[in-house]
């Protein structure tokens, strides 16, 4: 995992008279999917004999483990 640097920028609303903004405004929403991303494709390339590819999250040891079988049985691996 990389360092990650945090910095607090506030901007406040002059919409109101608290200049407070929305929950959906935050910054660290896309980070969340960064991170979320990364994991799965660290998860990909530590099943790369497989051929298993992520394509919902949260990732989850059954799924995994059903696609090992799967690629087993399809003959798409050496174990």
């Amino acid at each position: 995992m990389p360092r990650i640097a945090i910095r607090h920028l506030e901007s406040p609303s002059d919409h109101n008279p608290l200049g407070i903004k929305g929950v959906g405004e935050p910054g660290v929403v896309p980070a969340t999917a960064a991170v979320a991303a990364a994991v799965a494709a660290a998860i990909e390339d530590a099943l790369r004999r497989y051929r298993i590819r992520i394509s919902e999250m949260p990732v989850k040891p059954q799924g995994l483990a059903r696609g090992i079988d799967a690629a087993r049985i399809a003959g798409r691996s050496a174990g």
